[in-house]
């Protein structure tokens, strides 16, 4: 064995083998990530991850599409397990739900994209909900609709993920306590055969 070495959840390493005994360093850590031995930090292509905070060290390069946080790293290792491997067959199940017409519910801004684009590779994207006028909200809703020549071949959508300072989704004040599309961020969908469905994110 050249090398051995022990992680917290979060890319800490705990301990390693002797580079000096053994002669030899092994730098690569979680996915994508090599160890600058320096600084302590992990590269990680467009930015660094501190894995003694568990956090990256500059923002998300895809701002808030990646999320709301936008240093954190991917989901919590603590509680987002898969112990059986059936993650991905739950995601195959949702895109086959939203393909055929069904509200589904994910548990991250990730998986929602994924599911999105697993069921509809080349949706179209139109501005969502948010603080617009009058005049911009109505022609929004215009533009989410089909066009005749997407119709039975591809999909239109738009993300409702920002939030006013009472933690109500901006555009989304009008509606009653307690509907999901108030204070649950979500993906609204008008599938290839014109059916209206919403991907929610409750992370």
């Amino acid at each position: 064995m050249r090398w051995e070495g022990q992680n917290s959840a979060w890319g800490r390493l705990l301990s390693e083998s002797s580079v000096k005994l053994d002669g030899y360093a092994q730098n690569l850590r979680m996915q994508g990530q090599y160890l600058d031995r320096e600084t302590g930090l992990h590269y990680n292509l467009f930015r660094y991850y501190d894995p003694d905070s568990g956090r990256f060290t500059q923002q998300d390069p895809i701002g808030l599409e990646g999320g709301l946080n936008l240093y954190a790293y991917a989901p919590n290792p603590l509680d987002w397990i898969d112990p059986l491997g059936l993650a991905r067959c739950n995601i195959n199940k949702s895109i086959k739900d939203v393909r055929s017409g069904k509200d589904v519910t994910v548990g991250s801004f990730k998986e929602a994209d994924q599911v999105l684009y697993g069921a509809f590779p080349n949706a179209r994207k139109v501005t969502g909900a948010g603080n617009k006028s009058p005049i911009k909200t109505s022609q929004q809703k215009k533009e989410f609709k089909l066009r005749s020549s997407e119709k039975g071949k591809t999909a239109v959508y738009h993300k409702d993920y920002q939030f006013n300072k009472d933690g109500v989704l901006t555009g989304h004040e009008g509606l009653s306590d307690g509907h999901p599309h108030k204070n649950i961020p979500h993906i609204n969908v008008l599938t290839p055969d014109g059916d209206k469905i919403t991907i929610y994110i409750e992370r």
